[in-house]
This record gives structure tokens, sequence and C-alpha cells, in this order.
């Protein structure tokens, strides 16, 4: 092994990493049984280390994976392989113990309470709720069982790990290819198969208000961290397997690797070049993860988004005497670095990818630097020496894609390179050959029927979460309920009891200079299970302190300073490994809700022909295979693809605008089209002949296309008709999941309105200055105007120092009828701590339960924002991008609602809006303000015009004033009248 290269050591020991990656998913396997759940909710009959004996078809653990053991019986294997279950919280070395290690630090931290001191924060067997990462209940589990609780549910579960352990014996007694094991992990583990949706149905932790982190996510963090640690392990010649302290020692890296799909998003010609790329992005990405996580198996993917993957990476222990070396690690990332770029120069890629290796941590919060640092070495295009390769031909006219190849034809500057063609044509081939049968791949289906198009994206400040930062507000308990529910240390209710207990643990800090030990004070031990294991003050802060927190080193604190980190860490949610993990995997599932939902909205329409394609035949004409044709018949544009193979045409535009509900198809025959091809050369009249429904998987579809869904992002293009109505339901589902924390999690939506025919290289370009835009708002303070309580859910109004109001509502009960102390609290501006649940974290934010805010208290909020731009011209994209407050959307949409009913007419509310705008530009001053003193009579007018031209009672008289005042109205007309194109009926008038 000494002289063998890394690469080598680990693909020699595949068999070996792969199958302890299994044991980390498995280890845990017994909470998915719903027994757990009843033992941790009172009924005490369960022991789920035992589960694989618990079950009508059982196994023997040891006998099923004893080819490990036999092949690998140099390592320091447990006495049994069943130890991996029942021994997995000792504190053993060898594997076991870096298995613990590994479950310590994405796990165990959630479970350091006191069963004594805690059990006021057990769920009982009538409200076993598991809850999203941010505090929204998710299930009842007992009462209201997934599949995986259900009667069949654990024998599924058992039948399926036995499968997977069977075949994990088979690959690993032969000579299995990268391949192989490839569809062996994808099986047991990919997102559609039944190991991981039963361990994301069930919980980890039972206890409130750790119930927000599922069994997939400590089971998955965790087996990846052992996996690293193993490699890393048997990276080291002198591996200490017998050291006690192997647990405690271990650390871990971050590999990232990215590149800069953001200049190939800026390069796209049209929306299939945009496509087309993404496509080699995926492949580059899914390339890299079965090197990593399979070819070499030393690590997991732990987050994706568009451009960057990180891996967990082997690490170097604490006292730097064990693991791998900074040296060994550098030259193993080299050697990685090297073989991604084979993969991108395979994809031909234009843009060279880059590797960045994290230093030893033993926390996941380094990610957010890790990919913030990624991002800036991609921000340059070629940010280093990078060789582009040409395809076919090296000669003719630049690429007007890709802008680096030549297009091989001397004549035709418009004409594709070879690679950016292929590029093009593989979505067109997945599409026909039925691969792409739910979302549409055409803008011309899409568009409405006034041929107009919207991206909408949607952003979460996740990176705040991720790097630790909004973890702060959330609560593991609550001092207050803490010594509420623990008489026997009742701190003086004339104190407020964090502080109490901050001053109580400096105290101890003090005294321990005179030998004072941790676990001989009541207090402590019934706060955190480490005041009873831990021997020394210095050792407890780098488990509690530096391992899970941005906090300066023990070294370099005072006394009083580390009590302050101490008593916050003990009482705040854990950042552990587990919990990032489940903040960027939760953030990617809601944008799939969207996603779910769009589809639902833009595809519900009373015409049926809105989502169908239909096959047309032609009369004569020469056709070119896969080749698109556009005409126009009668008002309605028409869109056709040609395939050669049957000799017909497929529809591939909105149909609603050819044939009206309850017409038959076959009116369209005999009608002849003026049809052009791609290139826009006219053809010679097309003439159908006959129109068939029978287009197989191809016949029905959802008018939509996602551009992007990850945890950092949400892009899809919908009908612009739709784009209103997906807003809604984006913005309920955000308020219902996030309404807890609303002001750290602020959703940010954008919206693109343009014409089919618009350059879709403008469209992307104005999404991407929209949403620069909408991350400029960033924390601001507001003043709490009033606070109302009622049935659980608390009203709070907030204005914002330019007068923008918003109005949050906020739950402040769980389902079973407690206070929730754990999530609902705001940073406010105060100097000192005023309430009994009042905390205070060691860089002195005081943060205030919303029970406790009174009117006047001013409070750190990150605004929801929304911004809109209507591309009229592709010189749209260069306008100023007026943002506002979601509030304000809502607003303008019941406002519409308001005008429809009190105009006469189209033509009056048209007339209004024009003399509101003429006057408006002439009493304002160059910078668009109106002077103090004119503002009073001009409301006057604006009050007059809208008396004098509506029918309108005096209370929505002066709303409309006030409106306008805002500027609201004005912004409402402008989405629902010129964007929209929206008109008052009759019907509107008679609501």
């Amino acid at each position: 092994m000494e002289n063998n290269p890394p690469e080598e050591v680990l693909r020699n020991h595949r068999p070996l990493l792969l199958s302890m990656e299994a044991i980390g998913w498995l280890h845990m396997a017994g909470k998915a049984h719903p027994d757990f759940l009843r033992d941790k909710g009172g009924a005490k009959k369960y022991k789920e280390i035992q589960w694989y004996r618990k079950t009508e078809v059982p196994f023997d653990w040891n006998v099923i994976l004893e080819w490990v053991q036999d092949d690998y019986s140099n390592l320091d294997f447990p006495s049994s392989l069943a130890k991996f279950i029942t021994d997995h919280q000792g504190r053993n070395s060898g594997l076991l113990g870096l298995l613990q290690a590994a479950h310590g630090i994405v796990s165990g931290t959630e479970k350091n309470l006191p069963n004594n001191a805690s059990e006021y924060l057990n769920q009982d067997t009538t409200h076993m709720w598991l809850s999203t990462a941010f505090g929204y209940p998710v299930r009842n589990l007992l009462s209201d069982p997934p599949d995986t609780l259900k009667k069949e549910g654990w024998k599924q579960l058992i039948l399926s790990i036995h499968q997977c352990l069977s075949e994990l014996e088979n690959l690993g007694k032969s000579c299995a290819s990268v391949e192989h094991w490839w569809a062996w992990r994808e099986r047991a583990i990919g997102s559609e198969y039944f190991l991981r949706k039963a361990f994301t149905s069930t919980l980890a932790e039972t206890r409130l208000p750790n119930n927000d982190v599922t069994l997939w996510d400590q089971s998955y963090v965790a087996a990846a961290l052992f996996k690293s640690a193993l490699a890393g392990a048997l990276l080291d010649n002198n591996f200490p397997w017998k050291d006690k302290q192997l647990k405690q020692n271990t650390r871990w890296r971050i590999l990232s690797v990215g590149f800069g799909f953001d200049h190939y998003e800026a390069r796209s010609v049209r929306i299939v070049d945009l496509i087309g790329a993404k496509s080699a992005a995926n492949n580059f990405l899914e390339k890299v993860r079965k090197f990593i996580e399979i070819d070499l198996a030393l690590g997991s993917m732990l987050y994706k988004d568009d451009s960057i993957a990180v891996f967990s990476f082997p690490g170097l222990s604490i006292d730097d005497s064990s693991g791998l070396a900074d040296m060994k690690a550098h030259k193993l990332c080299q050697y990685i670095q090297k073989e991604v770029d084979s993969y991108a120069e395979e994809l031909n890629l234009e843009n060279p990818p880059h590797c960045i290796l994290s230093f030893s941590s033993r926390s996941l919060l380094k990610l957010s630097q890790q990919l913030d640092d990624t991002r800036k070495a991609l921000a340059i295009p070629v940010s280093r020496s990078w060789s582009i390769r040409q395809g076919i031909g090296s000669n003719g006219h630049v690429c007007p894609v890709c802008k680096v190849r030549f297009n091989n034809d001397p004549t035709d500057k418009q004409k594709r390179c070879s690679v950016c063609n292929k590029r093009r044509s593989r979505r067109l081939m997945e599409w026909m050959n039925g691969k792409k049968t739910s979302d549409t791949i055409w803008l011309s289906e899409v568009a409405d029927k006034n041929d107009r198009l919207a991206v909408i994206t949607l952003s979460l400040d996740l990176e705040n979460w991720l790097n630790g930062t909004h973890i702060d507000s959330l609560r593991s308990q609550s001092a207050y309920e803490w010594n509420h529910h623990n008489k026997k240390f009742q701190c003086n209710l004339k104190e407020n009891a964090y502080t109490y207990l901050q001053n109580h643990v400096e105290k101890h800090l003090d005294d321990s200079e005179n030998n004072f030990e941790m676990n001989s004070d009541d207090i402590l031990k019934f706060l955190h299970i480490g005041f009873q294991q831990e021997k020394n003050w210095k050792d407890f802060f780098e488990k509690i302190v530096e391992d899970r927190a941005f906090s300066p080193e023990w070294e370099n604190l005072s006394n009083e300073e580390r009590a302050k980190w101490i008593t916050h860490q003990v009482l705040r949610k854990y950042a552990s490994s587990g919990r990032i993990y489940r903040f960027q995997r939760q953030t990617e599932e809601f944008f799939n809700e969207v996603l779910m939902a769009f589809r639902e909205i833009v595809s519900s329409d009373r015409n049926r022909w809105r989502t169908k394609r239909l096959i047309f035949k032609s009369k004569s004409g020469q056709w070119k295979d896969q080749q698109t044709y556009s005409g126009r018949w009668k008002d309605a544009p028409v869109s056709l693809l040609y395939r050669d193979q049957s000799s017909d045409f497929i529809t591939i535009c909105n149909m609603e605008r050819l044939l009206k509900d309850g017409h038959q198809k076959e009116i369209l025959c005999d009608k002849k089209i003026e049809l052009k091809d791609d290139d826009s050369r006219e053809i010679t009249p097309f003439e159908v002949m006959s129109v068939l429904d029978k287009t197989g998987e191809l016949g029905v579809y959802h008018p939509i296309i996602p551009l992007e869904v990850n945890p950092r992002r949400f892009r899809v293009v919908v009908p612009l008709n739709k784009a209103t109505e997906c807003i809604k339901i984006a913005i309920e589902m955000w308020h219902a999941q996030f309404s807890r924390v609303e002001d750290r999690m602020p959703l940010r939506i954008g919206v693109v309105s343009f014409p089919r025919m618009m350059p879709y290289q403008a469209v992307i370009e104005s999404v991407r200055n929209l949403e620069h835009e909408l991350e400029k708002r960033k924390q601001e303070l507001w003043q709490v105007i009033d606070r109302d309580l009622r049935d659980g859910i608390v009203s709070l109004l907030i204005r914002s120092s330019n007068g923008e109001e918003s109005l949050r509502t906020i739950p402040v009960k769980l389902p079973d009828g407690r206070l929730d102390v754990f999530y609902t609290y705001f940073a406010v501006e105060d100097s000192e701590i005023r309430f009994p649940k009042d905390f205070q974290s060691p860089e002195g934010i005081i943060y205030r339960h919303v029970l406790d805010l009174r009117p006047k208290d001013l409070i750190y909020i990150t605004p929801a924002v929304v911004g809109t731009v209507f591309m009229e011209s592709a010189a749209n994209r260069f306008d100023n991008i007026p943002i506002y407050n979601l509030d304000d959307w809502q607003k303008i949409i019941d406002l519409w609602h308001l005008l429809k009913r009190v105009s006469p007419s189209q033509t009056a509310l048209l007339s209004v809006w024009a003399r509101i705008r003429e006057h408006r530009k002439s009493w304002q001053s160059p910078d668009g303000a109106l002077a103090d003193d004119a503002k009073e009579t001009w409301l006057f007018f604006v009050r007059s015009i809208f008396s004098d031209r509506f029918n309108i009672e005096p209370e929505s008289l002066e709303y409309l004033v006030r409106v306008v005042d805002k500027g609201l109205f004005d912004l409402c007309m402008d989405w629902h009248v010129r964007v929209l194109k929206m008109k008052i009926e009759e019907s509107d008038m008679c609501e």
C-alpha cells in the first residue's frame, strides 16, 4: 500500500468503502418501525437496535455481510457485524469508532439533553409530528401514517434492505465494474426508490423541536462521513485503529467541483441552447458524482445546484497525527482535477471546471463559504489555461452560440458549430422518444392566447442557514421553559433565566482554576448531558462550540465570552451536519412542490385543446426530418415539426388558438398554411390532408418549461396569462411552510414577461438583471405598529423606515396546543433583555419572542420582494427595475378586483389612468418626487377624478387615493392592462 498512489488504494478497497457506506445508511433503520415512535411516545416496548430481527422475513446481519469481514480481516472490525447496529452509540475504536464519529457529529448532538430534565419536550403517541426544517408541521406520523409506517411498510422496507445487501454481496464477491456499482447504489438510495422514500417520511429524533430532521438526513450524511473517514484511514499507513480517542479526533474536508454555467446561460441564443447546455452540465456533474462516489468511493454528494456539486472528503485528525495529511489530500485533489478536466473535454465544455478543497473540520458550516469561494473562482469564463476542441471542421465563421468554435461554413454566419448543434438536437431526440413527456420543450406551446410568456424566478435566502447565521434564532430549549419544567433548580424569577444560566456558567468557569468539576453541579448536569461526561471546560468548548459555530477559539476569549458562547450553544438548535443537509434538501423540495402546483395551474383551461397535440398529414411538399416550420392560419401562429419516419407533422403550438372548445379537429382539414423553416425561408404552401389525434405519449403535455430547480434557485417558463395565479400559489405555499421564519427566509419573486418572438438571449439577460436587483434587499430595521393574537395566530403589522407596511401572520402554537418557543423569535434593536423568553447571542444580538413584541419595537427582517419586467423590445433589459414588497403585490391584485367593480367601463378606467399619469408628470420634480406643499393638493385632485368617473363608496374612494399615493395604482394598471391585456367586461361590473 505504501508505494501505491492514493487513487489506486481507494479503487482496490472500493467494495469495502461502499459496503461500509451501506452500513451507514442502515445502522439506524430500526427507527423506521412504528413501534419506535410508540416507544418514544410512552409505550416503552421497542428496541430499535435489534431491528433486523423484528420482521416476518428475518435475516442474519452477520452472515449477509461476513464477506466484508473475511476479505478485509486486517482492519479492526468489531467482534460481530451486528455491533455496527447494536453498539453504534458506543465509544469504540476501529471501524466502529469511525462510524460513531460520523454518527455523533451528524445526529448525536440532537440527543444531548438529560432525559430527566427534558421530558417536557417529548411528543406522545397522539401527537407524534414530523415537521419541516423550519417548523412547519408536516404529518402526524401515528394518526396519519405514511406508507412506511403502515402494516406492510416495515415488511417492504426489510425486503428492500435484504435485496440491497444481497446485491452488495454479489458485487463484492465479483470483479464488478463502476457501472454495476453505480446501478446498485442508485437502486438503493435513488430518489425514486423505497429506501430513501421510507427514511424521508419518518423521524430520526422524536423530541421537540428536533423532530425537523428525518431519518434520511441523519443516515445519509452519517454514511457519507463514515465513508470518507474510512477512506482517509486507508490512505494512512500508520492509522491508529486502536486509539480510544478516534471518535473525538476524526475530522473531514469538503470538496467542491464546479464550472461556470452562468456563462453558458449568457451565451444561449435560443432557449434550446440553454436547455442543451443544461443537459451537458447535468451530464458533467453526473460523471463527477460517479467518479467521486463510486470509482474512488471517497465521499458522497452533500449539495448540488446548477453548477456546483459538493462532496464529503477525508480529513486530518485534530492532533494532525492521523487521517489524510494535507500534502496527500492536495495531491489527490490534483488527480481529481485532472480527471474532472477530462470529463469536461469529453463533453466539449467551453469553460474549465474547478476543484476546491477545504481545510479539515468537524462541521458542514464551511459549506457556505466553500460555495462562495467556488463561485468567485468561476466568475471569469476562462480562469485558467484551457484548450477548446474544435469538433468537426476548423474553418468558417465563429459559432454564434458558443463563440469559441468554427461552424465549418464560410457562407453562413448564423450556422452553429457541430457541438452546439448536437446539444440542440439531443433534447429534441429525448422528446421524440418519449423521455420528456410531461413538460413541453417548445415556447410556442407555452405561449398564451396573446402569444406571450413569462419567466418566473424564485429564490430563498438559503445561504445564511447553511452558514449557521440564522440558526442562532432557533431554540433546542428555551431557558424560560427549561426553568419552568425543572422546578428543583428554579432560578430567581426576578432574573431572566437565560441570563441566570449564563452567569452560572461564567461563575464555574472562574472556579475551574480551583479544580471545579463540571459534573458536580446539578444545574449544569440537568442542562446538557455533556456536562456529565466531559472532564474539563476546554474540551467541552471545542466539541460544543468550536465544532458547530463560527466562534473564536478558547484561548482568544475571556471567561465571560466563553460563558456566552457555551450558554448560547447548549440552548440553540445545533448546526449539525444532518440539519445543514436538511436545510438545502428542504428548500429544493419546496421548489419541486411549487413546480407541481404550477403544472396544475398552467394545464387548467376550459378549452381541452390547450394541452393537446395533433398530427397533420400533408398533401404534397418536400420537408426535412426533425425540422420545425412556422406560419399562420387566420390570426393564430402555427408551429409544426416534421417527422420523416412517419411522414407527418406533429403540432408544437398552442392549439387553443386554432380550435375553440367544442370544435372538432377535422375543421382543419384542407386548410392551406404558408410555412417557413427554422431559417425563415419561404416554403411551398402546406395543405392539411388529414388530422389525427393518435400521438401516443406525446399526445398531451403541460405548457411549462422548467429551466432550473435546485436549492439555490427556481426558474420556469409559463404562459403569461397564468403568471398571476402561479405567483399567488407560490406565495401561499411559502407563507404556509415558512411563516415561522419569514423574517429570515424571504421569498424573492421575479417575473420577466415577453412576446414569443423576443430574442431569448435578451430575456435571460433581463432575468439575471432582475435577480440581481432582488438580492439587493438585505436585512432592514422595521418598526412594530401593532400586534394581535387570535386562535394561536399572531398578526404583526410592521413598517419600514420609508413607510412600506407588511402584515405578518405567525402561528405560535404547536399541533398539540403547546406554545412554540423554538422558532418564532425576532432579532430586535435593543440594548438589554426585557422579557422572560428573551435571549442574547454572543455577538450581542437580542432575540425576542413574537408574543413579547410591543408597538414601536424595532425588529430586523429581510423583506420578501417581487419585481416585474415587461419586454416590449430587447432594449427593456436595460430599464430600471422597480422592486416592491410581497404585501404590495397582493394589494395590486386586490386593487384590480376593486377597479373591475367600480369602473363603469374599460374606456373610463383607461381615461382615469391616463389623466393621473399626465398630471403626475406635470406636478412632480425632475427626481420624480412631489413637493410636500403640493402633495395634499395633488391627492385632492386624484380624489376628485375617481369620484367624478367612478361609482364608488367613500371607503373605497379613500383606499384608491392611498394606493395612488404609494404608486400602487400605476403598477396595478401596468401589470393588468399593459402586460396581461386584461379588460373590464360587463359581467365584472355586475359582481
